[in-house]
């Protein structure tokens, strides 16, 4: 199965101001992602103690769930870049 790249084509900066500026409203539109959530949750198994890296969390609906899973033994870090 091929699969085509496209070329970013804006900056770094671009993205981050854009998802500033929508990133009050990510509640409105996000609100189906519950189930596609969870089953990736499910689909990752995370386990106690283990370490998790979110790249790009969104709404931050997901992180709550991974520290629970993880517990107080495991760690999750963020990153994003707005």
């Amino acid at each position: 199965m091929g699969s085509k790249v496209s070329r970013v084509c804006r900056t770094q900066e671009e993205a981050k101001k854009l998802y500033d500026r929508i990133s009050r409203f990510y509640d409105l539109f996000a609100f189906p992602e519950g189930k596609y959530r969870e089953r990736a949750l499910e689909l990752l198994s995370i386990k106690t103690r283990e370490t998790v890296l979110e790249i790009g969390f969104g709404t931050g609906h997901a992180l709550v769930r991974m520290a629970e899973l993880v517990g107080k033994e495991g760690k999750v870090y963020l990153m994003s870049s707005s």
